[in-house]
């Protein structure tokens, strides 16, 4: 026979396995979907070879969608890109004084620099230096620079009290987190705080009930009140609780900076500190004390994408606003929403069903498709930041938000994941290691108003799964 038809057969053969192959892995979503009651045209997916164009699976691939936290994705790849992943936040500490035994006679000037992971370690690290500098005591004021973010236009229905609803700030400390303490006793109900910031004042309107103690019985109202600094907790407590807490976040970012600096310094070999702050522009002519910076970006983007952090996410893109010449039309979140689309842009990523518009994935009006994903996720792949990007995604049933996911697939090291969640949306997406040696991207979105989370969240794992062993 021909050897040019021999070969022309050989071509037909492997093309006709592939093609019955992934007709029998369509089939087997299908059916995966089919026993978890989720209609098909409530889910989308996207499945390539990272070296290909064009998807192996393509499932209602091109429909916009609501992907909640898979969006992060596109954040942080872009933030890695434009700022690198050494980029650092600096917090800066300047005086207008002298130091003079023990003691910093003058001012001290906070510039903050809008460090998203600026934590309660940190400050106490802060004050060491401090220490280090022979500063036991300011005899001075303080004054707070919280103007790097200052024209960031955040919609009031943002401001939350759950740590999730945190939104970036210059100051920003902590997460602005409060793990408010209640414990049940013979004379009732007393809620303590942590950190023990003097400016609290809690109203404990708890009234406590003989109801077994399981969450539903726990029926706790938390406010802040008209009056600053007051804490208004109400609501129901079984006695059988004993202890319970509550974290929250709360206070401004300014008054929580000021107030766990203060608590740390004075906690500290009785160091003496300001009772009162200010806000003041911060003047670059000042003597520098400590220049504190963050965690590189690199470790940043870990913590947005492998715990889906809102704040750090909302953080990098008005760090990329803020980064940019300023123009007098436009805010902070505005000019970090037109590098990212100009960024996607150039590199043939945009697309009429993607729309970003907070960078977190949370805003209601976020779309995208799983091929806006797959692209994405592709394009990452083949980018010098790829080792940075790639180890941001949670390892499948390991660690991250996928920690509790998948792990009773044995899916080993064989995906890096990224997750989203919000009312009526389970989406993830990310890399599959197959047993072949070959390397794919995928997304799935599901969008129901309906929408069963658990049935959602047991399809996906089988459909990885599948992926895993047959490809």
């Amino acid at each position: 026979m021909n050897p040019l038809i021999i070969l022309f057969l050989f071509f037909i053969g492997i093309n006709s396995y592939a093609s019955s192959n992934l007709d029998e892995t369509t089939n087997k979503i299908s059916a995966i979907l089919e026993e978890s009651e989720i209609n098909l045209k409530d889910f989308s997916f996207s499945f390539q070879n990272v070296e290909h164009q064009t998807p192996l699976i393509s499932v209602n691939s091109k429909q916009k969608r609501h992907p909640a936290s898979l969006i992060k994705i596109i954040t942080t790849l872009v933030a890695l890109e434009l700022l690198g992943p050494n980029f650092k936040w600096e917090t800066i500490f300047s005086t207008d004084g002298q130091i003079v035994n023990n003691s910093l006679n003058g001012n001290l000037f906070v510039k903050g620099g809008g460090d998203p992971f600026l934590t309660i370690e940190d400050i106490w690290k802060i004050v060491y230096e401090f220490r280090k500098l022979d500063i036991q005591h300011i005899k001075g004021n303080i004054f707070l620079d919280n103007t790097i973010f200052s024209d960031m236009n955040v919609s009031a229905n943002n401001f939350g009290t759950r740590l999730y609803e945190v939104n970036p700030n210059a100051l920003m400390t902590n997460f602005k987190w409060m793990d408010f303490l209640i414990q049940i006793n013979s004379s009732g109900v007393e809620i303590s705080h942590f950190p023990p910031f003097k400016n609290i004042h809690i109203k404990n309107f708890l009234k406590v009930t003989n109801k077994s103690c399981i969450s539903k019985n726990i029926k706790l109202k938390f406010e802040e009140s008209a009056v600053k600094n007051n804490v208004l907790i109400s609501g129901e407590i079984p006695k059988s609780c004993k202890k319970y807490k509550l974290s929250r976040s709360i206070l401004t970012p300014e008054d929580y900076f000021f107030s766990l600096l203060q608590f740390i310094w004075e906690t500290n070999n009785n160091g003496q500190f300001p009772t009162k702050y200010s806000l003041k522009k911060y003047d670059p002519n000042l003597k520098v004390l400590i220049k504190w910076q963050s965690r590189p970006l690199a470790s940043i983007v870990r913590s947005t994408n492998k715990w889906s952090n809102n704040l750090m996410s909302k953080t990098l893109l008005y760090s990329l606003g803020s980064h940019q010449v300023k123009k007098t039309d436009s805010t902070v979140v505005e000019r970090g929403l037109q590098l990212v689309n100009s960024f996607l842009a150039k590199n043939e990523l945009a697309s009429e069903t993607l729309r970003l518009v907070d960078g977190s994935g949370l805003e209601r009006e976020v779309r995208a498709s799983t091929d806006d994903i797959t692209s994405v996720l592709n394009f990452a792949w083949k980018r010098d930041i790829r080792p940075e990007f790639v180890s941001s995604l949670s390892i499948a049933g390991k660690d991250g938000t996928t920690r509790n996911l998948f792990k009773n697939l044995s899916l080993g090291n064989a995906a890096r994941i990224k997750t989203g969640t919000l009312k009526g949306v389970i989406s993830a997406g990310g890399y599959v290691f197959s047993k072949s040696g070959n390397i794919y991207s995928f997304a799935a979105i599901f969008n129901s108003t309906n929408l069963n989370k658990d049935h959602a969240r047991n399809s996906l794992g089988e459909i990885i799964k599948t992926l895993i062993e047959k490809y």
